[in-house]
């Protein structure tokens, strides 16, 4: 049943994940997920379960400005992500971030 101590709290807290530009621990579903693919590449996961070395960021353009501009988005999936697939990247991430904060 339910517990009067906090402990669920806690339990709760330990499935959030940390925005890899920022360093704000969040819940999953607050963040975007990215994902290295099979293929070297990297893609938006919008379920949060495709295989692959995932990184997170904040819904906010300026995360993944951040992320971009330290390259900790590459970093964080070890591997190295050009300008271009950066751009498209971004438009897909402002699209899905648009999309995102208008269901909450």
């Amino acid at each position: 049943m339910g517990s009067t101590d906090g402990s669920a709290k806690r339990e709760h807290r330990r499935f959030g994940r940390t925005c890899t530009a920022c360093g704000t621990s969040r819940l999953k579903s607050q963040l975007v997920r990215f994902v290295r693919t099979a293929d070297g590449g990297v893609a938006i996961d919008p379920s949060g379960k495709a295989p692959g070395r995932g990184a997170y960021l904040c819904a906010d353009a300026a995360c993944f400005a951040a992320a971009r501009k330290r390259n900790k988005l590459a970093a964080a999936l070890r591997i190295s992500i050009s300008a271009d697939e950066y751009d498209a990247l971004e438009r897909d991430f402002n699209d899905r971030c648009v999309s995102h904060t208008d269901a909450r």
